[in-house]
């Protein structure tokens, strides 16, 4: 791999050949490419809740699902590629993820959320400006708890929880 693409997503499937046991080439050929493609179709429905929780309506979400899971060069990339597509869902994943986490509040969703962060982080270097706006707008959340004169204790422990995930994770999944 490249600088621009981490190992986080290989050593997951690594990680999945291991516990299975598989020595023979065919099957963790195999194995990987029902991986890739699970790992998509899961993402694609959590682009569902995103798109449902953003919108409150079910045909949208419904038209947003199909055309993710239906885009013939996305379909057809589910099954092989394990660079960019993982990092696809990995980011919808994340967002779906960020989007509950600013809905509830609290500190070990943050958390989740930033390792959910790092593991994008460790698969393409990009996952670094999604992170970015994550923080940005925890700061915007601590700036209008400022102006409300309000207390900002959870949003700098929400903003803490987040920074540690997301490094955790990222350290974890990126080994070199």
């Amino acid at each position: 791999f490249n600088d621009h693409h981490g190992m986080g997503f290989e050593l997951l499937l690594v990680f999945v050949e291991k516990c299975l046991k598989l020595t023979d080439t065919r099957d963790i050929y195999l194995m990987r490419h029902l991986a890739t493609h699970l790992f998509f179709l899961i993402s694609v429905l959590a682009g569902y809740v995103l798109i449902f929780k953003l919108f409150r309506n079910k045909f949208i979400a419904s038209l947003g699902f199909i055309m993710l899971a239906f885009a013939p060069r996305l379909y057809a990339h589910s099954f092989f590629n394990s660079r960019d597509l993982p990092f696809l869902s990995m980011f919808l994943v994340t967002l779906t993820f960020c989007q509950i986490a600013f809905d509830k509040n609290r500190p070990m969703l943050f958390f989740i959320a930033g390792a959910l962060c790092g593991f994008s982080t460790s698969i393409r270097i990009m996952g670094v400006m999604l992170g970015s706006f994550i923080l940005l707008f925890l700061l915007i959340d601590m700036v209008t708890m400022l102006i409300n004169k309000g207390k900002i204790t959870k949003t700098i422990l929400n903003i803490c929880s987040f920074s540690l995930g997301f490094c955790f994770l990222l350290f974890i999944a990126w080994p070199y």
